[in-house]
């Protein structure tokens, strides 16, 4: 379940990074963070 989500961010970083910078890229991050904060709790929660 590692390997997928860590390309999952790459793939994700690169194209955000692309687009944006500076403010705008720390506020898409942490945005991204969150997302991927909430799908790993809600996986672990359902015990997968």
């Amino acid at each position: 379940m590692a390997a997928p989500v860590g390309v999952l961010t790459g793939m994700v970083g690169t194209h955000v990074a692309r687009r944006v910078h500076g403010a705008m890229l720390i506020r898409e991050f942490a945005w991204f963070l969150v997302l991927v904060a909430s799908y790993i709790l809600l996986t672990s929660a359902l015990g997968t």
